[in-house]
């Protein structure tokens, strides 16, 4: 799908960056948004962020649970084995690593005096969307329905953000 996406595609994603784990969950859903944004030249994104789950009556757990912290995530491994391009994979693993230190780092106690309130998956993708949403360039002269509403959309991300 990145691979053969222009900027006349509609493209859909679902779960993206989940079933992993937060860092490289994150990672990945940042990488792909900004390879859509960047090279491919997508404009126009909607986001539904929910927790909802209608019509599942029970869940079938396939593991057993264990108390501790998984010791690795093999998230980038897997969208590798899935065909995401290199380009990508390569921006994933250093966002994942990045975010694995900012959470090492705040979990130690240390000073950190970043944008990102907590290492909360939701936190961090939403502050980085936002920060993508600001980036874009939709001063374009052509006429698009879509560009006013990215323009309001960024003005309001930009008040609150205070940028």
């Amino acid at each position: 799908m990145l691979s053969s996406a222009t900027g006349n595609s509609l493209v859909a994603l679902d779960e993206l960056g989940r079933g992993t784990s937060t860092s490289d969950g994150q990672a990945i859903a940042e990488s792909v948004l900004e390879h859509l944004v960047h090279k491919v030249s997508l404009c126009h994104m909607a986001c539904q962020v929910g927790n909802e789950v209608g019509g599942i009556e029970e869940v079938t757990f396939l593991y057993r649970l264990t108390p501790g912290v998984c010791p690795k995530s093999y998230g980038v491994n897997v969208a590798r084995l899935a065909g995401i391009p290199v380009s990508v994979l390569k921006e994933a693993t250093s966002k994942s690593r990045e975010l694995e230190t900012v959470c090492a780092n705040h979990k130690k106690g240390s000073d950190w005096n970043l944008a990102i309130p907590s290492c909360n998956e939701m936190v961090v993708l939403i502050h980085n969307l936002m920060n993508l949403t600001t980036k874009l360039d939709c001063s374009g002269s052509y006429e698009n329905p879509g560009i006013s509403s990215l323009t309001q959309l960024q003005h309001r991300v930009r008040k609150l953000l205070q940028i």
